[in-house]
């Protein structure tokens, strides 16, 4: 499936923003993953998302690199491995199955509305070992399948008690290895690639750099409050998009066909 002019600009100011806001508050991935669902398809959506993060990532983390918890990160890592392992087959699997299609784009919405309404959730716990190694497998598992962790991540993070520096860099080398895992997944899927998915990719990742440079220079400075309230209101209307023109829509069209 091709892309329009119109799509390509549209994910790329949506890339500069949404790096920014990572850069800004640890958050923002999400954003992006939602408006890339409401473009592309599911099979090029997962490892599209991942190749852009990875870039925007791995600019984070050299951001960040003196802010960085090594010990935190060998608990992360320990899980995600087997959990990725798996969730790769499962994502093989589904991106075979064109009759889900359109209720893959129902649950990512499902998926976004769950974010919205556990924004306020909150874990405590005294066992920063047990955090990251529970964040570590429901990173892994759902890496693949939902594409987007930085929601699920993010309760276990804060409930950290590090610097925001630290939380920040945390995220950003979290974000490296569940979005890094899933480059190579561009094998599996070089039949529905057109130039037009490589100018977004090339796009897509000067703008993550970029955005997340511009949010380095800015953090501290500007509010999160308002970064949250708009990224909530977009991500409620994405997921209704998603639900309604991408999901019940799509499946009338297949009963009725």
């Amino acid at each position: 499936m091709g892309l329009s002019a119109a799509a390509i600009a549209f994910l790329f100011a949506g890339a500069v923003f949404t790096a920014f806001m990572s850069a800004v508050a640890g958050i923002g991935g999400v954003l992006l993953f939602a408006l890339m669902a409401s473009v592309l398809e599911y099979a090029v959506l997962i490892p599209m998302y991942g190749a852009i993060q990875t870039t925007s990532a791995v600019s984070r983390v050299w951001l960040y690199r003196k802010d960085i918890i090594y010990p935190y990160f060998w608990s992360f890592l320990i899980p995600f491995i087997p959990a990725i392992t798996v969730s790769i087959l499962i994502w093989l699997y589904l991106i075979e199955v064109k009759e889900a299609q359109p209720y893959l784009k129902i649950a990512i919405a499902v998926y976004l509305f769950l974010f919205l309404a556990s924004a306020k959730l909150r874990i405590r716990s005294n066992d920063p070992r047990k955090l990251m190694m529970i964040a570590g497998f429901l990173s892994g598992f759902f890496s693949m399948i939902v594409g987007v962790v930085g929601s699920i991540q993010a309760p276990f993070f804060t409930a950290l008690k590090i610097r925001k520096e630290e939380l920040v860099a945390l995220f950003s080398v979290a974000s490296l290895l569940a979005n890094g895992i899933k480059i190579p997944m561009l094998f599996f899927v070089m039949d529905r690639l057109s130039a037009g998915h490589g100018i977004l990719f090339a796009l897509l990742a000067f703008s993550s750099v970029a955005g997340a440079f511009l949010g380095r220079k800015a953090i501290g400075k500007i509010s999160e409050t308002t970064f949250r309230r708009i990224l909530h209101a977009l991500l409620f209307v994405i997921a209704c998009k998603l639900i309604y023109w991408d999901g019940i829509l799509v499946i009338l069209v297949i009963w009725r066909s």
